[in-house]
């Protein structure tokens, strides 16, 4: 071999040489793309996953919060409801016609006294709770009462009932306490009557 023949060989070496690097080459860039764009595509739906559960979830948040207001809305107009019929049954107290009224309250005294020789203190707009009714319910008090039952001059910021005070003592009877004890004992019963 000559030297032109050797220097041919050597660059027909190096081209070979060349074009197997080349083809190489090209094969780790066709693999890198193919994992790329794998990886590419695996991080593309991570993404789309992670976005879609972020709106699920940012959607049964707004769906529960919804969900929560609407309860609320519907337990404030319940307890509007009770409200009213605890509101109506105290006009109703309070509208009584006169003895009516009085048969009422006489009662809730005879009830509530212990020794007959209490104070009546009553509202500051009560007409129908006066001195003579209070000595008639005195008059009424069986044996074992004193029978000396006074009306307070005091008043009380109550609008029906009474306050009865014996010493240190008072025991509130007023209609507000009356509907505040009728409305805890009875709620759950007139909800299931009026809800259900």
């Amino acid at each position: 071999m000559n030297a032109s023949e050797v220097i041919n060989k050597i660059i027909a070496d190096g081209e070979a040489k060349v074009a197997e690097i080349a083809e190489a080459g090209k094969k780790e860039l066709a693999s890198l793309k193919a994992n790329y764009s794998s990886e590419l595509e695996k991080y593309n739906q991570e993404t789309n996953r992670l976005a879609q559960k972020a709106a699920d979830d940012a959607k049964l948040r707004i769906l529960a919060t919804a969900r929560m207001d609407a309860a609320k809305a519907v337990l404030a107009a319940k307890h509007r409801a009770l409200d009213a019929v605890f509101d109506k049954a105290k006009q109703d107290l309070l509208g009584m016609e006169d003895d009516e009224y009085k048969k009422f309250i006489s009662a809730m005294i005879k009830s509530s006294i212990e020794t007959g020789d209490e104070t009546i203190v009553v509202g500051v707009n009560e007409k129908r709770i006066d001195d003579a009714f209070i000595k008639k319910v005195n008059r009424e008090l069986g044996t074992g009462f004193q029978g000396n039952i006074l009306l307070s001059s005091e008043r009380a910021d109550i609008s029906g009932g009474f306050i009865l005070k014996r010493g240190d003592v008072s025991v509130n009877v007023s209609l507000e306490v009356l509907m505040q004890m009728a409305r805890e004992e009875l709620e759950t019963q007139i909800a299931v009557k009026l809800f259900d």
